[in-house]
């Protein structure tokens, strides 16, 4: 009657090429049980192995590991025994005496095969399992190994002779199919494989399969927690929903990183706003400053001519007067003039004509000295002019003309050292403005761009792009695609005397220049202009660069032309850069430079070398300086420059303001002296012309004592008097007509000139028209002809102070724009493409600021709230109540493995149970504290970024963590996750009555064998569990194999765990030691003996080989009862 014909057993295996097994190899296997057993080293495991390697996945599959229980290796994959050296028959190892390393000596070393069949039977049906395994010559590796696996439904014969021809050259799997038709399945992957298989068998899961593998090795285990923990229970599912957690905070990282980046992107160009509008502002003062100065002109002249016209009818009104004034003082002098002329007759009468010669004799004396008075003032004068004291008698006076000769002499040569002085301001003036208009022309250029190229190039690039329609980018000069790396700017001067002239080079893509030539051509440029076709394909050399080359100390901005650029460096204006010239002898045919500008060319092939070195120009000045991106070192330096020349200019004028002033003088000099010697003492001797006018003034006064004379004399005198009145009357009202008469003239002119040169102008803007003639009102309340031209320049004054103050506060804010705009593009490269770190992109700026604010800003972080109140929190809430259920999970399992326990007594009169009690530390409950803190309020939405940033923090916490395989951190996520243990296991044994007669906390305790006994019969519950449904008396899939079984338990244990595993329904294949033969012999239905020989073959080389023989079962007991093995039976 066949046992348990429901289950499938094993009932054959079949080999072939398999370890030492060099060949076929037919195993049959009894269904009541198996026992294979040989000496130690004879390959007991080899044949077990060779079950594993058909029914574990290779990522599961440890060889041997029984045999590495408790040695240095600690599992299968450390003995050294792999599926290729099973393939491959390694036999022996031993040292490479050339290579000193550990080699393998193969049975099979070409190209070869193996195939291992198993065959599973039931009451009625079989299954075999079929592994075919390929190695190509020389092929080692597990990679390498080509695999083909077979379900078949009936015992199936493998032949060595049937196999060869579809197995020597590779696995030909269309002819295995057609050997093996359907229903036969074949796969070359395992987990379809056992897909297939394992309802077939009744292996109700993967874990149940590698429950079976490990329980081969089972002899290591020797404590509850190992087994229940490591055996039993899966992995849970903690680690699955952590992975799953991680991966979907990938998406939640990138939603917050994505909300983060456009924040820290609003961050930088937040500055832009408001210096786009300080900037657009001044611009806009100062533009309106310029228009105010272009209408200047014509306000000045509406103004003019307004005064002009109102001073005409002012002055028409004031003459009409003043000819009215002159007539009546006409008649007034011609009333007194006929006054005179009677009294004069009157006294004429009494001796007049006497009294007429005395008056003058007065008249001309007084007259006289008046005139010598005038010359002696301007003698006075000449002499303080050329540092003398005046004169006051013919000695002094004589002095004095000495003086002036000396003056008259050294004139000449002091106006020649005067006017050299003066020439030179003149010049050094000269020099020093065009110096300056060429600083601010440049400063004026740097301020709308962003290179360091001369001002000059720029402007005929500047042309020639606007007429050809280009933009200044597609046709960059390479020094603007060069920069000196930060770490290396001590190398930066030298950097840009080598490469000035390439800087200064245009780069014109190739579809561009013919179109640039024929400009070129036709256009006089004013400037050395050199460029260079650049092609759209450039290969930059390989060749690592020496660890002094020029070239590393540089870096090139990406664009088009980086390439070429590169190349470029690399190779036409390559240098070394050593310290001094004592290095130059290593250089060879290099080039070299040190840091003081001294060029080594190379050695020529005449053996020669040339050296230069260029000192026209220190070294160290900036303002020549044509490589770099940016150009803010070089508006600071020619901003700074321009001060320096300004106060030259400013310092030269006033040279030449004191050299005009000190010749002024000098000539003033000079003509005091010829005045001096002209002069004669007599003409300037007061003291004589007034002896004179007293002598003439008594000898009349002596004349005029009579009374009737003087009578008619005082009357004369009177009429005298108003003829003079009336006269200076007259001649001030004739003067006033005169003065009235000229002004009136000349306003009349000044209208019609300024009539003349009055033009057509275009149409002037009211408004700006209404702020000039506002300047004008808010300075006076009425503009005259005498004020119109001082307040005009006042106003212009102020205009141009507003514009320049303008301006400069422009080029402020631009260079400001630059800088938040270079920030900008080092953080975010990417944005090159559409921004550049020039102030003309300020408007790009700041509207993709605005698109930033308004669009992915609130689109990011919507995002990031959807995600956050989405499935990215969903795994961490999962997980945190997988943790806390987890013990009761557990609980509930071992419910199943202790109902199997009940099914038999652990001794006489005792059952086994198990309990499981809390194992977590100080980290699992940190942990679990940190988990629910994170996931709290999960069932409230998060609806505001701040919040949602708060827990977000707090997850990113765990889930960085959770993700990083750091040792440290991987050992941590272990212990957290693996609830497995979260949890101890105690072995409760109870009597009959269910009283605690003891209690199994660990195996520390118990001896090897009490230890053993404890575990296995856990292990038999286990397995049922794992094997067998609930409600299912016996497992379907029976076959239970032990590696090295029972070798420390004692006989009666031995027994009592073979009669559990019985009781269970399970069937045995046990691989042990011949002296537990007699004990296991009533378990099993059959026993084979594994020998193992080395001798040599047919051409003298050593060979090994394993055999199996069967043993008679009523034999298989006899003189095995010593411990000893019997050598009979092993050979």
């Amino acid at each position: 009657m066949t046992i348990h014909p429901e289950q499938f057993r094993l009932s054959r295996i079949q080999l072939i090429n398999w370890g030492t097994v060099d060949g076929y190899l037919d195993i049959a296997v009894p269904r009541e049980g198996f026992l294979v057993t040989g000496a130690s080293g004879s390959g007991k495991s080899t044949i077990i192995d060779a079950v594993a390697a058909v029914l574990v996945p290779p990522e599961k599959l440890d060889f041997n590991a029984a045999g590495q229980a408790g040695g240095a290796g600690g599992s299968g994959r450390g003995s050294g025994r792999t599926l290729v050296s099973y393939i491959r028959g390694a036999w022996r190892r031993g040292e490479d005496p050339e290579s000193g390393g550990i080699t393998s000596t193969f049975l099979r070393p070409g190209a070869t095969w193996s195939a291992v069949a198993l065959t599973y039977s039931s009451g009625s049906a079989s299954v075999t399992l079929t592994a075919f395994y390929y190695l190509k010559s020389g092929e080692t590796s597990q990679a390498g190994v080509r695999r083909l696996y077979g379900v078949h439904e009936e015992d199936v014969e493998l032949d060595p002779r049937v196999l060869h021809p579809l197995m020597s050259t590779g696995i030909n799997i269309r002819r295995v199919k057609s050997t093996w038709p359907a229903p036969a399945r074949f796969t070359e992957t395992h987990r379809i494989f056992a897909e297939r298989f394992r309802p077939k068998l009744g292996i109700t899961s993967p874990e149940a399969l590698l429950l079976l593998h490990r329980t081969q090795s089972a002899k290591q285990l020797d404590n509850l927690d190992q087994l229940f923990r490591d055996y039993m229970l899966t992995e849970p599912d903690t680690f699955a929903l952590a992975k799953s957690a991680v991966e979907q905070f990938t998406e939640l990282r990138a939603a917050y990183e994505r909300v983060q980046d456009v924040k820290a992107r609003i961050g930088v160009l937040d500055a832009l706003p408001p210096l786009v509008s300080g900037r657009d502002s001044a611009v806009a003062d100062a533009d309106r400053a310029r228009s105010m100065l272009e209408v200047l002109p014509l306000v000045r002249d509406r103004l003019h001519r307004q005064s002009l016209v109102e001073q005409i009818r002012e002055l028409d009104a004031s003459l009409a007067t003043a000819d009215d004034v002159l007539a009546r003082a006409r008649e007034d002098e011609e009333r007194a003039t006929a006054d005179l002329r009677a009294a004069d007759a009157a006294l004429q009468g009494v001796g007049g004509e006497r009294l007429h010669v005395l008056e003058l004799e007065v008249a001309l004396a007084v007259e006289r000295l008046e005139k010598v008075q005038r010359a002696a003032d301007a003698l006075a004068a000449a002499v303080t002019a050329i540092g003398g004291v005046a004169p006051t008698d013919e000695e002094s006076f004589t002095v004095v003309t000495g003086q002036a000769l000396d003056v008259v002499e050294s004139y000449q040569e002091e106006r020649e050292r005067l006017e050299a002085r003066r020439n030179g301001a003149v010049h050094r003036a000269g020099r020093a403005s065009d110096e300056l208009r060429g600083v601010a022309e440049e400063l004026a250029s740097l301020a709308k761009r962003s290179s360091n190229i001369g001002f000059r190039h720029v402007q005929v690039r500047e042309e020639l792009c606007r007429e050809l329609g280009l933009r200044p980018r597609e046709l960059p000069f390479a020094g603007e695609l060069i920069d000196v790396v930060d770490d290396h700017r001590d190398w930066e001067p030298v950097a840009q005397r080598l490469l000035g002239g390439f800087a200064t080079t245009l780069l014109v893509p190739e579809s561009q220049v013919g179109r640039v030539s024929a400009w070129v051509n036709s256009n006089h440029t004013g400037v050395r202009l050199v460029y260079r076709s650049v092609p759209e394909q450039v290969s930059v050399p390989q060749r690592p660069a020496h660890p002094e080359a020029l070239s590393l100390k540089l870096s090139v901005v990406d664009s088009p032309f980086r390439d070429w650029v590169l190349a470029q460096l690399r190779s036409r204006h390559e240098y070394r850069c050593v310290e001094s010239p004592e290095h130059f002898d290593r250089l060879g045919s290099s080039r070299g430079v040190t840091r003081s500008g001294l060029v080594h060319g190379g050695r020529e092939r005449d053996g020669s070398v040339r050296f230069e070195k260029d000192d026209r120009h220190r070294l160290d000045d900036r303002s020549r300086w044509s490589l770099g991106s940016t150009n803010h070192g070089k508006q600071e330096l020619l901003a700074e420059r321009r001060a320096t020349v300004q106060a030259q200019v400013d310092a030269a004028d006033r040279q030449r303001r004191d050299g005009e002033a000190a010749l002024a003088a000098l000539e003033a000099e000079k003509n005091a002296a010829e005045l001096i010697r002209a002069t004669t003492w007599h003409a300037v001797d007061t003291s004589r012309a007034a002896g004179q006018v007293e002598t003439a003034r008594e000898a009349l006064a002596a004349w005029s004592r009579s009374p009737e004379r003087t009578a008619l004399t005082q009357a004369r005198d009177a009429a005298a008097v108003r003829v003079r009145d009336a006269a200076d009357a007259r001649s001030a009202a004739d003067k006033n007509v005169g003065v009235l008469d000229d002004q009136l003239s000349t306003a009349r002119d000044g209208l019609a000139r300024l009539d003349e040169n009055t033009t057509v102008t275009a149409a002037v803007d009211d408004e700006v028209l209404t702020a000039v003639e506002a300047e004008y009102s808010r300075r006076t309340r009425r503009v005259t002809v005498n004020t119109v031209r001082d307040l005009t320049q006042v106003i212009s004054d102020d205009l141009h102070q507003r514009e320049n103050t303008g301006r400069d506060a422009a080029h402020r804010a631009n260079q400001r724009i630059q800088g938040v705009l270079a920030s900008y593009l080092e953080r975010w490269p990417e944005e090159k493409s559409d921004l550049a770190a020039e102030a003309e992109y300020a408007g790009e700026a700041v509207a993709r600021l605005a698109s930033l604010r308004s669009d992915r800003l609130a689109e990011f972080t919507d995002r990031f709230l959807e995600l956050m109140n989405g499935t990215s929190v969903t795994n961490l809430t999962t997980l945190s109540r997988a943790l806390r259920r987890a013990k009761d999970t557990t609980v509930e399992k071992m419910g199943y493995v202790n109902d199997s326990l009940a099914r038999s007594p652990f001794a006489a009169g005792r059952w086994l149970r198990i309990d499981v009690r809390d194992n977590r530390g100080a980290e699992v409950t940190d942990f679990h504290r940190d988990l629910q803190e994170a996931v709290e309020n999960r069932l409230g939405a998060v609806d505001t970024p701040e919040a949602a940033e708060a827990r977000y923090r707090r997850m990113s916490v765990l889930l960085d963590r959770l993700a990083s395989e750091e040792t440290a951190d991987r050992r941590w996520r272990r212990t957290v996750l693996d609830t497995r243990r979260h949890v101890r296991f105690i072995g409760v044994e109870t009597d009959a009555d269910g009283a605690t007669v003891n209690a199994y906390v660990d195996s520390a305790s118990l001896s090897g064998g009490q230890a053993q006994k404890l575990v296995f019969f856990c292990l038999a519950a286990a397995l049922r569990f794992q094997l067998a449904d609930v409600d299912e008396e016996f497992p379907r899939y029976a076959t239970v194999i032990l590696d090295e079984a029972f070798d420390r338990a004692d006989p009666e244990f031995t027994r009592t765990a073979m009669n559990v595993f019985a009781s269970f329904g399970f069937h045995m294949v046990l691989a042990t030691p011949l002296k537990l033969i007699q004990t296991l012999s009533e378990y099993v239905g059959g026993v084979v003996v594994v020998g193992y020989t080395e001798q040599a073959d047919d051409t003298g080389r050593m060979r090994a080989q394993t055999t199996v023989a069967p043993v008679m079962m009523e034999t298989a007991g006899d003189d095995c009862d010593d411990g000893e093995e019997d050598p009979g039976v092993a050979e």
